[in-house]
């Protein structure tokens, strides 16, 4: 619509020309409304189609690859420290330190193996070729002790053992008691000193 059309309703000129002004500002601003809309849409619709492009990659992702699940839970080796107590007489049982052939060793030993298995594991440990500074291998009487001290049943398992202690790294101790012969007067009292079987360290 042109003036001489609005001065039919609005004689004055100056206001012709207000509202045509009027009428081509609103105009632009629903253009630039409507082309924001759009682009707003378009934006909407192109990360709506990438999300669900990176979820269906995720679902395949998710049944292609198989779950890990606990690694520990299938692990055949298990991390074990075995450390060495010896009976000292009436002073009772006392750690052997690393520097007399004792200390904490930590070894990889299989789930399955058994009490006794991880025994004799202790006594190649701390009795290499079947001698210690505390004496020889035959010298003693040995049983294996979980973490409280308490003697463990030759027919567990490791992971028997593990399952009921629910820790994270085992601590077991092979337990030394001198025989009988050494402790009955059989021996000089030079010859105990010797092997060191009472002398706590």
């Amino acid at each position: 619509m042109d003036v001489e059309q609005l001065q039919k309703y609005l004689p004055r000129y100056g206001d012709c020309l207000a509202t045509i002004a009027y009428a081509k500002q609103q105009r632009t601003l629903e253009d630039t409304a409507s082309s924001c809309s759009d682009r707003k849409r378009s934006l909407r619709d192109r990360l709506l189609e990438k999300l669900r492009a990176t979820g269906n990659r995720k679902e395949h992702f998710r049944r292609a690859v198989p779950q890990a699940g606990n690694i520990n839970a299938k692990k055949i080796l298990r991390k074990v420290e075995i450390g060495w107590l010896n009976t000292y007489g009436i002073s009772g049982q006392k750690q052997v330190r690393s520097t007399y052939g004792g200390g904490t060793r930590a070894v990889q030993v299989h789930i399955d193996a058994t009490v006794s298995d991880i025994l004799s594991t202790g006594k190649e440990l701390f009795f290499p070729s079947g001698i210690s500074k505390k004496g020889k291998v035959d010298d003693f009487n040995f049983y294996l002790a979980d973490q409280t001290g308490e003697k463990l049943s030759d027919q567990l398992t490791l992971n028997d053992i593990y399952e009921s202690t629910k820790l994270k790294t085992l601590r077991l101790y092979v337990v030394t008691t001198a025989h009988t012969r050494y402790l009955n007067g059989n021996n000089s009292k030079e010859e105990i000193i010797q092997n060191q079987i009472f002398l706590p360290n």
